[in-house]
């Protein structure tokens, strides 16, 4: 039976066997985030500082989960999760996605979940914060693909499609 990437988040502290890649363009804070993960048991934690080297890391490596900051991406967070997101020469474009970001506005969030960013972790953040945010990101959801979105499904409660009809492309 193969191994889910939910079956290695058992709970906030029992993060193992985990691959994760840090975007973060300060070194400083792209180690600390390091260091938790790994304290709480990750296999893997590799960080960039750039762009370039994010696309051929995922392709090479086969994360988990991608930890970007705001400010790592020229184009912007958001852009660059949606051209991640649609790009399928990147390699795994359904891999989870935490945006790590500093006093965003409610515009700047629900830019960011439509961009296909599966959590946001809000800096300064603590240990447990940011285990939480790692374990909800990782939990199993539909990945869409339509015209205007290609990312998680942003929808957190199970209710059944307003009438019983389920108007997206690529739903499930």
């Amino acid at each position: 039976m193969a191994t889910t990437v939910r079956d290695k988040i058992d709970d906030p502290y029992g993060i193992v066997d985990l691959r994760a890649l840090v975007a973060h363009p300060n070194k400083h804070v792209g180690q600390i985030i390091h260091g938790i993960l790994v304290s709480h048991g990750a296999d893997l934690v590799d960080e960039i500082e750039d762009e370039p080297t994010l696309r051929n890391r995922i392709v090479e490596k086969g994360y988990d989960v991608v930890f970007v900051d705001e400010s790592f991406s020229s184009v912007g967070l958001c852009d660059f999760v949606r051209n991640f997101r649609r790009v399928a020469a990147v390699g795994n474009r359904k891999i989870p996605v935490i945006a790590l970001m500093t006093e965003p506005t409610a515009k700047d969030v629900t830019l960011a979940r439509d961009a296909g960013v599966n959590e946001i972790v809000i800096k300064p953040f603590s240990s447990l914060a940011l285990s939480r945010h790692l374990a909800r990101a990782v939990r199993p959801r539909a990945f869409i693909e339509s015209k205007t979105y290609v990312g998680p499904d942003r929808r957190w409660r199970d209710l059944p499609p307003p009438l019983g009809i389920d108007r997206r492309e690529g739903a499930g």
